[in-house]
């Protein structure tokens, strides 16, 4: 009956086409007198009231599903104005800083494309930071209500020091009941993740808080989560683009901090600017259209053109003469930059141009983060 199934993985979203029953004796008949697997069978038979029974008859891959944003043949020709769009939006949302509003369209469009040892290609988590939270107490809510609207799946995390100590971010074996119950970083692949550090007091972090910290360390570096199976622990793969909206630096390490440059009359009419991004985004087609480009972009077949490779050693040895804290990591972030930002163009490999124009990008982000420091 269940031959030719996909083999489903965990955190995978599928799309499923069956019968919903809610026959309460399927309950009643799983009962045992052995009151130590009691428990184990009343997690796994709940009352169908509280979990109907689904009988599928096929299963897709919701990956594959295009029902939700219908694919456009002619994005690619249409990406540049669409950018220009999202780009016009971010920029006022981030207090009229066009450089951060260059990076976010960047991270928006990052996705793991391959894995190598610890090094995950294409992952590209951001750290936002220079504004004033005083000032601005709503802003990473409003940047967060912005993102929702335009990216498929997304989550939102109040970093303070009560949620590290306490909340159940890694998942855990509870062999009583025997299941696995749910933790905060259970997602689904290309769920943005926004993790808000604008109300992180200091004080101690607790065991679990540790145990926390390293958890959301794990996955914006090496996209990965290890679950808890109380005798032993199990890394599983993810592909989260993580957004990190601080002050100051991040308390989680993050290679790339975007420390914002705000426009002074932005910042003066922000009320204002807040409202006409919130009626920009009325505008049904133009919401999905850059939708449909982020999703379809994402996915592009990217190369790069050989003979720039001498171009791109030569600027980067530039880059750490200039940059003495500049090192292999910030080469490999680099290149991952060039790659979606020519992306986010509509572009299917790398040419001289857009490379200088992410290079300048790059400079500018670098001369911030110096100047900050003196």
């Amino acid at each position: 009956v269940y031959e030719g199934s996909i083999p489903l993985k965990l955190n995978q979203v599928v799309d499923v086409i069956g019968f919903v029953s809610l026959d309460p004796t399927l309950h009643s008949v799983q009962q045992s007198d052995d009151f130590d697997v009691a428990a184990e069978i009343e997690t796994h038979n709940p009352p169908t009231s509280l979990i109907p029974r689904l009988h599928a008859i096929t299963i897709v891959d919701h990956q594959l599903q295009t029902t939700s944003i219908p694919y456009s043949p002619d994005l690619v020709t249409r990406a540049q104005a669409i950018r220009t769009n999202l780009r016009l939006v971010l920029n006022q949302l981030l207090f009229g800083d066009e450089l951060a509003a260059d990076y976010v369209i960047c991270h928006l469009l990052s996705t793991v494309y391959m894995r190598k040892n610890d090094l995950c290609l294409g992952n590209y988590p951001l750290n936002v930071t220079n504004f004033s939270i005083e000032k601005f107490p709503d802003f990473p809510t409003i940047l967060y209500k912005c993102l929702t609207q335009i990216v498929t799946k997304s989550h939102y995390f109040e970093c303070t020091l009560e949620n590290l100590n306490t909340l159940a971010l890694i998942p855990k074996k509870d062999y009583e009941c025997n299941r696995l119950t749910s933790g905060v970083l259970q997602l689904s692949d290309n769920t943005h993740f926004f993790i808000d550090e604008t109300k992180l007091t200091t004080g101690q972090l607790s065991a679990e808080g540790r145990k926390n910290y390293q958890a959301i360390s794990d996955m914006m570096t090496f996209q990965r989560v290890t679950y808890d199976f109380k005798f032993y622990c199990m890394p599983y793969e993810t592909d989260i683009p993580i957004l990190v909206l601080s002050e100051t630096k991040s308390l989680v390490p993050c290679v790339v901090e975007v420390p914002l440059a705000a426009d002074p009359h932005t910042t003066n009419i922000y009320t204002q600017v807040q409202e006409a991004a919130g009626q920009f985004l009325k505008d049904e087609s133009r919401v999905n259209d850059i939708r449909q480009y982020l999703e379809q972009l994402r996915s592009t077949d990217f190369g790069i053109d050989e003979t720039i490779t001498n171009t791109i050693q030569e600027d980067f040895v530039q880059l750490r003469q200039e940059h003495k804290t500049v090192n292999a990591d910030n080469l490999h972030s680099l290149m991952v930059l060039a790659r979606l930002n020519a992306i986010s163009y509509g572009e299917k490999s790398l040419t001289t141009d857009r490379w200088k124009q992410t290079f300048s990008m790059e400079i500018e982000r670098l001369k911030r983060l110096a100047n900050r420091k003196k």
